[in-house]
């Protein structure tokens, strides 16, 4: 048991924690730390579908708090064309060797923080009913390709989400509802082929610990007291996250 927790799988429960915290925080965010670092130290073909898995369970204990808040109407649609790209992102997690998707995942978190920064006052919505229609096919076409090959695929779908009309309450289960369904359709697919080994198995089973507590504590205090520069906490973070996958 003792070599069982070397210095890799404590920074993988570390991680797990940090990422618990996100995730209780806001609905997402969890595999934007999760992904890059299990990458860097399990590989992507292991750091992708343990960083999916976990974050299903993040849905699963949140959502009873927030389904009566859901806007299914949107949400709906989103997940049915979000749940056709996943197939697509899964080959290519395949297909794709291990440091060129660890670069990919890193240019992808840039990206996404330097976006979340431009773009964090737009709204889709606000412009037009065709613009909103773009956005939702965009966003959720982007989001289960993503999700499928990086396990990241909740940011096009919150950048879009965020942008809506609504309470903060609102837009937390959207994303929750969203970004829960992609996760349960690409751990499905990824099941049939052949990703989740023993080790995945094992692995999941003790982070799950450490990501539950996170988000715990994230539901239970951290939205309360820095929900208001929570936005620049999740960019830096990014920021740091992505230079580490860059250099490693």
């Amino acid at each position: 048991m003792a070599d069982f927790f070397t210095p890799t799988v404590l920074a993988c429960i570390a991680t797990a924690l940090f990422a618990g915290v996100l995730r209780g925080a806001t609905g997402f965010g969890s595999a934007l730390v999760m992904a890059p670092v299990l990458s860097v130290f399990l590989g992507p073909q292991t750091g992708v579908p343990l960083t999916i898995l976990l974050g299903l369970t993040g849905s699963v204990f949140l959502f009873p708090h927030y389904r009566t808040t859901i806007q299914y109407s949107v949400v709906g649609t989103m997940a049915v064309i979000g749940l056709f790209f996943i197939l697509p992102g899964v080959w290519l997690l395949n297909l794709i060797d291990a440091n060129t998707m660890r670069r990919i995942i890193a240019a992808l978190v840039f990206t996404i923080a330097g976006s979340m920064l431009v773009f964090r006052n737009f709204s889709f919505e606000a412009q037009s009913k065709a613009v909103d229609r773009i956005g939702i096919t965009i966003a959720s076409a982007l989001g289960g390709l993503i999700m499928g090959a990086t396990g990241m695929g909740g940011l096009p779908l919150v950048t879009y989400l965020a942008g809506r009309t609504g309470t903060a309450q609102q837009k937390k289960a959207n994303i929750l509802f969203t970004v829960g369904a992609l996760e349960i359709g690409t751990i499905l697919i990824m099941v049939l082929a052949n990703f989740f080994n023993i080790q995945t198995l094992i692995l999941s089973a003790v982070l799950i610990a450490p990501f539950g507590f996170g988000l715990w504590l994230g539901e239970h205090w951290f939205r309360t007291k820095l929900s208001h520069i929570y936005q620049m906490i999740l960019i830096v973070t990014l920021m740091a996250t992505g230079l580490f996958v860059a250099l490693f």
